[in-house]
């Protein structure tokens, strides 16, 4: 019971991870690009300096199924610790 809810913890901070990740590709040392963001280091005035991704959209579907992984995530773990909690001892998992 316990490696079921560690791998639901797992598996959620991964997806919050990689979607949150500011630097997905490094592609020099100064430029990068992740899901939301295209960033370059501008030399001379020694920042970062990040733009919006043109909009594809093979990206915006990307955009959309992370971010309803981890609301379904989400949701499945408080499903899964309700139920844990409402259910009476030996019944089955129904809802997950």
């Amino acid at each position: 019971l316990i490696s079921i809810i560690v791998l639901h913890l797992v598996s959620l901070a991964m997806l919050f991870t990689a979607t949150l990740e500011k630097f997905w590709w490094i592609w020099t040392y100064s430029e990068t690009s992740d899901l939301w963001r295209d960033c370059f280091y501008n030399n001379s005035t020694q920042v970062w300096v990040c733009a919006t991704i043109t909009e594809n959209d093979w990206l915006q579907s990307v955009q959309a199924l992370m971010v309803l992984s981890v609301v379904f995530s989400s949701v499945s773990l408080l499903v899964f610790l309700g139920q844990l909690v409402i259910l009476p001892r030996g019944s089955l998992f129904y809802f997950t």
